[in-house]
């Protein structure tokens, strides 16, 4: 993708998650900071696309304040009539048949209730019970994540991707 496009990275590098607390920037741009801060080294109305993956789910809970300011500032950077794409973590222990409760960060359902989709909110209780959903293989999280996370696959539940999408 980078020898394609010119791309940009905002990461404080904080190694939060068990994200980097560094990377080789080699062929991009990287900003030590959140969006949300609303960081003057990223220009207003300059991108194409705007992406995360496996970011969102780790912004701090119950925060509108934080919450409104990641939406606002993702909307000031990015172009008009071009997209923002995420792709937030979940779990679920429903398909291991032990519904304790079902979680999601509420940042997701506050973007669906602040920000126009492409694409219809449904609820992870319904998400959760689709025949077709696909999720994270046992053998996957046991050589990726059983060691981050510090629990069995039983114990953490299923992981799988909640996506959405918007055009400015």
């Amino acid at each position: 993708f980078q020898y394609d496009y010119e791309c940009w990275n905002i990461d404080k590098l904080e190694g939060i998650g068990h994200g980097p607390k560094e990377i080789d920037a080699t062929g991009f741009r990287l900003i030590q900071d959140y969006i949300g801060n609303f960081n003057d080294e990223l220009p207003d109305n300059y991108f194409d696309l705007v992406i995360s993956i496996s970011t969102l789910e780790h912004i701090p809970i119950d925060n509108n304040l934080i919450y409104g300011n990641i939406l606002k500032d993702i909307n000031r950077v990015l172009k008009k009539d071009c997209y923002s794409v995420h792709c937030v973590d979940h779990t679920t222990d429903r398909l291991l048949g032990t519904v304790d409760e079902v979680w999601v960060n509420p940042i997701i359902p506050y973007f669906f209730k602040n920000q126009v989709m492409l694409n219809k909110y449904i609820p992870f209780e319904k998400v959760e019970t689709d025949p077709d959903l696909y999720f994270m293989s046992e053998k996957y999280f046991n050589d990726k994540w059983a060691e981050a996370t510090g629990k069995t696959y039983e114990e953490f539940g299923k992981p799988f991707s909640y996506n959405f999408i918007w055009k400015k």
